[in-house]
């Protein structure tokens, strides 16, 4: 599987980093980490978006879908720098059917 175009998102630089012994032969690309310095390094997400505040907000109140629009990206300037993917993955991260799930956060 590859993984593009999602922002993995810290609301502080915590030095938070994750690992991705589920997601053996994975490859990252172009997705931006948000106050998570060295994880696209650790990724070898080369194509990793860096520089850009994607500008998410999180409301105290978040329980609902209604609350869903809050955490939409703020700044567009993240879909201009996003790939381009023609197709949605099938498969989740450890190869489940997803056909009908979105998966991840910029898309065309």
């Amino acid at each position: 599987n590859v993984y593009a175009n999602n922002v993995f998102y810290a609301p502080k630089n915590t030095g938070a980093q994750f690992t991705v012994k589920m997601m053996k032969n994975s490859k990252f690309a172009g997705n931006l980490y948000y106050n998570m310095d060295g994880q696209a390094e650790l990724l070898g997400d080369t194509d990793a978006i860096v520089g850009v505040d994607p500008k998410i907000s999180i409301p105290e109140n978040c329980d609902g879908i209604d609350k869903m629009q809050a955490f939409a990206l703020g700044n567009k300037e993240v879909l201009a720098k996003g790939k381009d993917i023609k197709k949605m993955s099938e498969t989740d991260g450890v190869g489940n059917e997803n056909k009908s799930a979105y998966l991840g956060a910029i898309c065309k």
